[in-house]
């Protein structure tokens, strides 16, 4: 039996894959943070590669959502994201639909999921 994915949740979620990628980068400690604790998993540093993934991605929702409301309902849901206090799953109204469909397709267009994003301009360097 195999399982088939249908498009509109495959954009769902490659939504979600890039706004955590997003949370993952403005996340990141700064180049010059110092890590005492050698037995700590390393951290995501701030640098050239992950201020242009913040500012394509910011880019690409302004393209996708041209109206103030849609921005804000965005930037909300990825504070909530990175609080841990949402899911997917709890995200079921015509606004929020709307804000991930636009932000998805523009988000497969620029190719913006992190391991796609971040793997070829790796390669590319």
């Amino acid at each position: 039996m195999s399982y088939v994915v249908s498009n509109a949740e495959r954009r769902r979620q490659y939504f979600w894959q890039t706004l955590d990628g997003l949370i993952g980068c403005m996340q990141a400690q700064p180049v010059i943070a110092y890590h005492h604790d050698p037995d700590a998993s390393p951290r995501l540093k701030w640098g050239p590669m992950t201020a242009h993934y913040k500012a394509d991605v910011t880019n690409a929702v302004r393209k996708a959502l041209p109206r103030q409301e849609l921005q804000k309902t965005f930037w909300k849901l990825a504070v909530r994201r990175a609080y841990g206090l949402t899911s997917p799953e709890q995200f079921q109204d015509k606004l929020t639909g709307t804000v991930i469909s636009r932000c998805a397709k523009v988000f497969i267009e620029r190719r913006l999921a992190p391991r796609t994003y971040f793997t070829e301009r790796r390669a590319a360097a």
